[in-house]
Formats: structure tokens, sequence, C-alpha cells
């Protein structure tokens, strides 16, 4: 039996203007999906204090409905006016985009600008190593018998991340803390104390410490009002029970 040869496929204006019929007819049953994306991520995350980054995984949604939008658009006449048009967009969205979401600024000009009334995630990156300075601080003021048992307790996994990056060329042991997914990490010795606890305030002590004083509080130094800026750092003789007993009770999730 001959074997004839496949013959190569020919691609003609005609077939390409109807796969383009076609894709702005897929797109007419697009938008119910991104305006549900984007309901969600206004209303559910963004107003209720969540992180733009929580609905990363829908964001290919919307830049390939968005991606064959602008093609249909710029197939539509004035080619070249358009084509300049998504250019400038595209560029200013870039700048915009790395002038709140990137550290492309200086931290002094931070402090009561609109990107941290758009952006508050970017004040996070400003004043890590001096907390763990005022922390270190703290913890080499505790008699040298007491450190020996003694632990580092935070507040929220920003600070005990902080602490574990920073703190071992300072002296500081390994932090503890029952926020989020850092509560997994370990639970600390049912014997430790005294406790160099951050970020807590005095009423929220009682139930888990006693005898606490108050040490210092972090200053980022740039009058930069994030999470951190003015927190508690105290130290407290003593737990009231176990910590095994404690963490269920010290664990929080945000």
């Amino acid at each position: 039996m001959a074997i004839v040869p496949e013959q190569p496929l020919r691609i003609t204006p005609d077939m390409l203007l109807s796969r383009r019929i076609d894709f702005e007819r897929r797109m007419r049953r697009l938008p119910p999906v991104t305006v549900a994306i984007l309901v969600v991520l206004v209303v559910i995350f963004l107003v209720t204090g969540g992180k733009a980054y929580y609905m990363a995984g829908a964001y290919p949604v919307l830049l390939g409905a968005g991606a064959i939008a602008t093609d249909g658009w710029l197939a539509r006449g004035a080619a070249r006016t358009r084509a300049v048009a998504v250019s400038a967009a595209v560029g200013l969205s870039a700048i915009i985009g790395a002038v709140i979401g990137l550290s492309v600024l200086p931290v002094s000009a931070l402090a009561g600008s609109p990107i941290m009334a758009v952006n508050p995630d970017a004040g996070e990156l400003v004043g890590w190593p001096s907390e763990v300075d005022t922390v270190a601080r703290v913890w080499d003021s505790l008699p040298p018998a007491e450190r020996a048992h003694a632990l580092i307790f935070a507040l929220n996994y920003g600070e005990a991340g902080a602490l574990e990056l920073y703190g071992p060329g300072r002296g500081l042991p390994t932090p503890y803390s029952g926020h989020n997914a850092f509560a997994d990490f370990a639970v600390p010795p049912d014997d430790a104390a005294p406790v160099v606890v951050i970020g807590y305030e005095q009423a929220d002590l009682a139930d888990s410490f006693s005898g606490c004083r108050l040490a210092a509080r972090v200053d980022n130094g740039y009058g930069l009002d994030n999470e951190e800026q003015g927190h508690p750092i105290w130290v407290c003789q003593q737990v009231r029970r176990p910590w095994q007993q404690m963490w269920p009770d010290l664990r929080h999730i945000s």
C-alpha cells in the first residue's frame, strides 16, 4: 500500500479571522469569571485585611483574559497608535508597581507617604536589624545564670523570623512564636524561664507569664508606623504553666 505524504497545513487570512472571531466569542463568557475574581479579591481579601498575594493563583486568568482582549483591540485599526498607547500603559504600570511594591525609594521617604497607604507591607521591610539589636541588648542584660535557661518569645512570625535571621550574629538563641505556622516549628522546653517576650501588651501577659517588667520598646529610627513600631519588649521571670500546656492558648492565626 502506497503511503501518501501528509500535506502541509496552509493557514489563510480567512482562517486567522475565523480563529480571532472564535476567541472573541469565548471572551464574552469570561466577564462573569473576572468580575467574580475581582469581587473576591477586593471584598474578601483586601477589605478584610488580607494580602494581595493570597489571590496570586487567579492572576494568570485575569492576565490571559486581558491579553486576548488587548490583542483584539489592537487589530481593530490604528494599529500603530494603539500599540504606542498599550506600550505607554504597560510602562506606566511597571513604574507605579515598582514604586509601590519594590524597595526603590529611600526609607526616609516612606513615613507618611501614599505608598504606605496603598501598600502597608512596604513598611514591614524596615527596622528589623535595629529591632534585633534592641532585643540583643535586653538579652545581654540578663545575668548569665538566667540566660542559660531563658528563651525569646515573639508575638508574630515577622519578629521571630528576623530574630532567627539576624539573631545568631548577635548571640541570640532560636526564637519561638505561636503565630501561624511558626507555632509548628517547636514548642519551648517546659522549664524554660525567664522569657524575653516581644510584642505583647501588658494585659495579654497575665494568663501565661508573671514577674514581668518592661525592658525596652521597638523603634525603627525613622518614625515609620509599621506593625512593630513601639512594640514592648518584656522580661518575664516565670511561666504560669508548663509550655506544653500553654502552647494551644498561645497559638494564634492572623
